[in-house]
């Protein structure tokens, strides 16, 4: 399902985003005809992605871990069961994802430069991300492996209990990765600053997902009045063909009258009601 998405959202790019661009171009050139924005488009030596050029490196890592799956199904397993291990071993986890990151980031940012990006055809690339998006995926899998209703991201978690040190944490790597960064902004600091820098961001990158991950938990967990989807209307329940009740398993009984009395109409309406029903006290 996950593949299906990256592979639509991504092809939906290359159509949506000379789309997008056009109303910019309009407004600012010479000639707004379409056919000279064609041309213009043309000329350029890559085909622009947008905010979502990073979508092909999400569809090739899905493909990758497709593949994994399928040649090798214990690797998957095995990365989950050592992502288990977070919850208990939380300071041994941290440690060995920055370590990992720095590996895949650092030498790649030393060669290319952290700026450096592709410029020719559909894939864009900046050259020193690609294995750190890596690293950050199959951490990302091995935590879903695992489910996210236990371990590092449950709501109970390390990470639940201490977000506003999180948010420390992300801010104080931030500044540091933003003070390095500017020494080596005139392009003659030392390689040990520029190592420096790049160390600074794989930890401020690491701090920052942890923080957001955290205070998720922390927050987002909790019942909104505001976010809540309002209540549908009697008129249109009674159209729906539900009568609701406070017992759950009443009002299951009644969804599934509905269902049988207007199945291809009001299908989504029933889940709807479902929904509803049992989610109000006995």
């Amino acid at each position: 399902m996950c593949f299906g998405s990256d592979c639509l959202s991504y092809s939906a790019s290359l159509v949506l985003i000379p789309l997008a661009l056009y109303p910019a171009y309009r407004v600012t050139a010479a000639d707004p005809s379409i056919s000279a924005y064609w041309d213009a488009w043309r000329a350029l030596p890559f085909w622009t992605n947008g905010p979502l050029w990073f979508l092909w490196q999400l569809l090739a890592l899905n493909v990758i871990v497709a593949g994994l799956h399928w040649l090798a199904p214990n690797a998957i397993a095995s990365l989950g069961r050592w992502s288990a291990t977070a919850q208990a071993h939380f300071a041994r986890y941290f440690i060995a994802l920055l370590a990992v990151s720095a590996l895949a980031y650092v030498p790649l940012a030393v060669a290319f430069t952290p700026w450096a990006w592709s410029d020719s055809g559909f894939l864009t690339v900046q050259f020193c991300r690609p294995l750190l998006y890596a690293v950050y995926f199959f951490a990302g899998v091995g935590v879903g492996t695992v489910g996210i209703e236990r371990g590092v991201v449950s709501v109970d978690s390390i990470l639940a209990r201490h977000w506003a040190r999180w948010l420390a944490a992300a801010l104080a790597s931030l500044f540091l990765w933003m003070g390095l960064t500017g020494l080596t902004m005139n392009g003659s600091a030392p390689i040990a600053v520029e190592v420096a820098a790049n160390l600074s961001f794989v930890l401020a990158c690491a701090t920052g997902c942890f923080f957001l991950i955290a205070v998720s938990l922390h927050f987002a967990t909790r019942h909104s009045r505001l976010l809540a989807c309002p209540p549908m209307p009697t008129a249109f329940m009674r159209y729906a063909g539900v009568e609701l009740d406070r017992r759950p398993r009443r009002a299951a009984r009644s969804v599934r009258r509905a269902a049988d009395r207007r199945p291809a109409t009001s299908g989504r309406n029933v889940v709807a009601a479902l929904r509803d029903a049992l989610a109000r006290p006995r």
